[in-house]
């Protein structure tokens, strides 16, 4: 009997023990906690919340100028969008050289364009070929009064050529895929527009002008009509 009583006792005694060590670890960690919270400055914590704020005032005025912008931007109003749809491109009365080149150059040429190629393809070729023979005569006359090798007299006859033929034939390839419309008209014109100015420069630099009032006359005579022309 004494024997069970002391088992019983010390088993109480264990269980005690156990209970006191778990509630010491469990006030430990407690203590610790909180002693990591208190090593984070209160300071800290305000500037981390300003960052945030300052972040989302930040985050609000970029899309309050983004949508500034948007509705600033140039739009198309419907009645401008009816007119597209029904703009119809009229060319001018042909001449007797354009007769004769559509029957026998134009008209042959465009059969050898595959139709899986787009108009504006064809025209973006012809522009970039304008400015490759502008830009192979401009390395040798900076000025526009140097003498440069004879082949590049050559390579700017050949890219004028070459572009006049692109220009004339990407209209017969819109109306040969049916994709003819205002907008490849719109940019058929503009890059006119660019390559106007590039073989104003060339001409100007195959015949040694220069870079005074002179060259700029000679410029203006030629952009200015076409401006006109597109005006009209």
């Amino acid at each position: 009997m004494k024997s069970a009583v002391v088992t019983k006792a010390s088993k109480r005694t264990s269980s005690s023990s156990r209970s006191r060590s778990t509630s010491s670890r469990s006030r430990r960690r407690s203590t610790s906690t909180t002693r990591k919270e208190k090593l984070v400055p209160k300071e800290s914590r305000a500037g981390g919340q300003k960052d945030d704020v300052k972040k989302s005032n930040d985050n609000e005025e970029r899309q309050r100028r983004i949508d500034l912008i948007k509705d600033k931007r140039m739009k198309i109003t419907e009645e401008g969008l009816k007119n597209l749809s029904n703009y119809e491109y009229k060319a001018g009365t042909p001449t007797i050289l354009d007769n004769f080149m559509n029957k026998y150059y134009w008209n042959k040429v465009i059969l050898l364009i595959p139709k899986k190629m787009a108009p504006n393809m064809i025209t973006l070729v012809g522009l970039a070929t304008m400015m490759l023979s502008y830009f192979c005569i401009a390395y040798y006359t900076p000025t526009f009064t140097e003498e440069a090798p004879k082949w590049t007299y050559l390579a700017n006859a050949i890219g004028l050529f070459f572009y006049q033929t692109m220009d004339a034939i990407d209209g017969k390839q819109a109306r040969r895929t049916g994709s003819a419309g205002p907008l490849g008209q719109l940019f058929d014109h503009g890059c006119d527009s660019i390559s106007t100015t590039f073989v104003c420069m060339s001409v100007m630099a195959s015949t040694a002008v220069g870079c005074g009032p002179r060259a700029m006359a000679f410029l203006m005579f030629m952009i200015v009509p076409f401006f006109l022309a597109q005006w009209e």
